[in-house]
């Protein structure tokens, strides 16, 4: 297992040991819980943490072609919140400013 699947996945463990009790208000029949190919395992009703394993590249390439798409805004989550972004900052923005 590659070492930021790894990371991620104990996080998420973690993540998920802090729940307590069902989340109320998520709607698993949205076209967002549908389509969502994120493990069974989850932190939240917006299906965070579906793609927190990717590497750097493989998260720049994926925000590239979404934007070819058209779209121009992203709405990013992290956890936990200052280091995370320092780390997206550090390790994803080179990669799409070049």
């Amino acid at each position: 297992m590659p070492a930021y699947e790894a990371a991620a996945q104990a996080e998420l463990e973690r993540l998920a040991g802090l729940k307590r009790g069902k989340v109320i208000g998520g709607d698993p029949a949205t076209v967002m819980h549908k389509n969502s190919s994120a493990p069974a395992l989850r932190v939240g009703i917006n299906g965070g943490t579906a793609r927190v394993w990717w590497e750097p590249a493989q998260i720049a390439q994926h925000m590239r072609r979404i934007a070819e798409l058209g779209v121009e805004t992203f709405l990013l989550q992290f956890h936990p919140t200052l280091e995370e972004l320092e780390l997206f900052g550090e390790e994803v923005m080179p990669l799409l400013r070049s």
